[in-house]
């Protein structure tokens, strides 16, 4: 591969990743505050 490629695919990779992971974290926190209400509805 050509390294202007692999460095340009690395950046997207990198913004891919960082949105990933913000998206990840958006999914636990609202699986956790669901989960948190369910468990205080079934108490």
């Amino acid at each position: 591969m050509d390294m202007v490629t692999t460095k340009t695919m690395s950046k997207q990779q990198k913004v891919e990743v960082a949105l990933l992971m913000e998206d990840l974290e958006r999914q636990i926190e609202a699986k956790s505050l669901i989960l948190d209400t369910r468990g205080v509805d079934i108490n």
